[in-house]
């Protein structure tokens, strides 16, 4: 859920203001690395027979590499998730929030993440497969009530302004 608000409401914007016309064209082009990438952890996953790398670091390294792979996860982990919180309250502000305080709106958001966390990663999945189904249903409500106001005649002629838009 995290990835699909990430890159579908906060970077596609971005990408259709920088590349016009061929955003779609990058989205075709990501697919290979995807693929690869996708393929690349599989492979890892499989060679480490289903246990997770911590583990797998603390059984075949020194505790020095452990500590080092666990403190860059955990740097990973929450710098994305300030991130994600970042953005997500400043879509939140400019689309819904607009009379309500920031606080209020930072502490109820915060207060739901540290509740759903403190209760573990079943009641995050729960709260996922809930949500779902609604944001599939308006992500589909949005795009069908919008259908009027796309031109596709647009997607046409591919680079337009060059291959290279300096």
């Amino acid at each position: 859920m995290n990835t699909g608000f990430m890159v579908h409401v906060l970077l596609l914007p971005y990408i259709l203001t920088a590349s016009q016309r061929d955003a779609w064209i990058s989205v075709i082009i990501s697919v290979v690395p995807c693929i690869v990438w996708t393929l690349f952890i599989f492979y890892i996953y499989k060679k480490l027979d289903k246990e997770d790398i911590i583990a797998f670091l603390k059984k075949w390294s020194t505790p020095f590499v452990t500590y080092i792979f666990s403190i860059a996860f955990g740097l990973y982990f929450i710098i994305n998730a300030f991130i994600s919180f970042k953005f997500t309250m400043i879509w939140a502000k400019a689309n819904y929030t607009h009379d309500i305080p920031n606080i209020v709106v930072v502490s109820i958001f915060t207060f739901i993440c540290i509740f759903a966390t403190y209760k573990g990663i079943r009641t995050i999945s729960t709260l996922a497969l809930l949500f779902l189904p609604f944001v599939t249903f308006f992500g589909i409500f949005v795009g069908l009530g919008n259908t009027s106001n796309k031109n596709y005649e647009l997607l046409f002629p591919i680079f337009e302004s060059g291959y290279r838009n300096t």
